[in-house]
């Protein structure tokens, strides 16, 4: 959609040229930035706002005011408040890096699989390898 199509949409609903909430721009998103935020302040407590200073190339104490300081005049947010909106708002969300995401179809034809051959087994016998020593 082009910039003009979304400017004439917005002035026509009376939403151009006005501020915006974050309930009006991205629905729904409320409790999923709330998740977000509550993930990056859980792993930035088991890191270290020190170790996570270093790698960003930040003070530590500019790590300390992401958490507890409004981020601007306009909001009471702190700056890890509304990156976890703005994800949110996006449609994203964090997770740690040893967990896999799948898509959820994916997952349900391997159940389907996996349920039908366990459904052919008539003794944990048949699960062993071949040649495998008892």
């Amino acid at each position: 959609m082009k910039v003009k199509s979304v400017r004439l949409i917005l002035r026509r609903a009376g939403m151009w040229g006005r501020e915006m909430s974050m309930s009006e721009l991205c629905p729904d998103t409320s409790a999923r930035a709330r998740k977000i935020e509550k993930t990056i302040l859980r792993k930035l407590a088991s890191m270290g706002q020190s170790t996570v200073a270093k790698y960003v190339g930040v003070s530590e104490t500019t790590v300390s005011r992401w958490k507890s300081e409004p981020a601007g005049r306009e909001s009471d947010d702190t700056e890890i408040q509304r990156m976890s909106k703005f994800l949110a708002c996006l449609g994203l969300k964090t997770v740690p890096i040893e967990y896999e995401c799948h898509d959820p179809k994916t997952l349900e034809a391997m159940l389907t699989l996996a349920q039908q051959r366990m459904s052919q087994l008539k003794s944990a016998d048949q699960l062993r390898w071949e040649g495998e020593d008892e």
